[in-house]
């Protein structure tokens, strides 16, 4: 795969609607595409949770999929990066699944109840980093 950003780094997309996200949950996904790649090549990394701590938050767990026999979900948070791939422009074959029950990227923005679920969590200090097994 082509360099992506400047001096060959890889590149982290975050949706707008993460209103937990904070430095540390970003770091978690750059750390965890650092360990699916090799050397110092990150690899390509999409970030998921499971529909059932979406549901256990009461979130909206829309667009699921299955990874390894698990109902995930993606939350929003990608790493482009380095390693792996054909170089091809669709490697998503290739990137690596992180999967995570971090609320900080479970809860994402798509209806009002998702934004009172949000608010609740902030108010009340919820907002962990539980992780989950990949």
């Amino acid at each position: 795969m082509e360099s992506v950003g400047p001096g060959g780094a890889p590149l982290l997309t975050v949706a707008a609607d993460l209103p937990l996200v904070d430095a540390a949950a970003v770091n978690s996904a750059i750390d965890a595409a650092r360990a699916a790649g090799d050397d110092d090549a990150p690899a390509s990394l999409t970030v998921c949770v499971p529909a059932s701590r979406k549901r256990e938050l009461g979130v909206s767990a829309d667009a699921a999929t299955e990874v390894d026999g698990r109902e995930v979900v993606p939350a929003g948070i990608n790493v482009v990066g380095g390693s792996g791939g054909t170089g091809s422009d669709d490697e998503s074959a290739d990137a690596a699944v992180h999967v995570t029950e971090d609320a900080r990227l479970a809860v994402n923005v798509n209806y009002p109840s998702d934004v009172r679920v949000a608010e609740r969590l902030l108010a009340d200090g919820e907002a962990d980093d539980r992780e989950a097994d990949d």
